[in-house]
């Protein structure tokens, strides 16, 4: 997965490390479990962490991220605007990400506009700075 960044807070990986978990289902077939995405916390702490992979329903895609675009005003002044004293502290972690573009790898049953091995842009909620995600048609 890569970025595209108009400013680079201090501790933002601009290259995050590969953290898929492969499992193998009945049939044979790999399927990733878990993927890792970028997480914030109140104090605008950035980093990774692992999420379990939503089954893919009969009206989702499942999208490889080629490309995530880290936005330099919702997301990063949202960062910098905490770590400056504007949140109220503490550990939890938010998913980051709303846009990015990939490849899809599947397709609920009820898709029609798109296959396997297709390019697509995704915006929106699910769309998540992650190695996966599935997102709503």
């Amino acid at each position: 997965m890569r970025f595209f960044l108009h400013a680079l807070p201090e501790g933002l990986p601009d290259n995050p490390e590969p953290g898929t978990t492969i499992m193998t289902d009945h049939a044979g077939e790999k399927k990733v479990s878990a993927v890792r995405g970028l997480v914030s916390n109140e104090t605008g702490d950035v980093g990774h962490a692992e999420f379990e992979l939503s089954p893919v329903g009969e009206t989702f895609v499942r999208i490889r991220t080629e490309y995530s675009y880290l936005s330099a005003g919702t997301e990063l002044r949202g960062i910098l605007h905490r770590r400056s004293g504007g949140g109220a502290g503490g550990e939890a972690r938010t998913r980051m990400g709303y846009s990015l573009s990939g490849i899809v790898v599947a397709t609920g049953g009820n898709v029609s506009h798109v296959r396997s091995g297709d390019r697509v842009v995704a915006v929106g909620e699910g769309a998540f700075h992650a190695e996966e995600v599935v997102v709503a048609k």
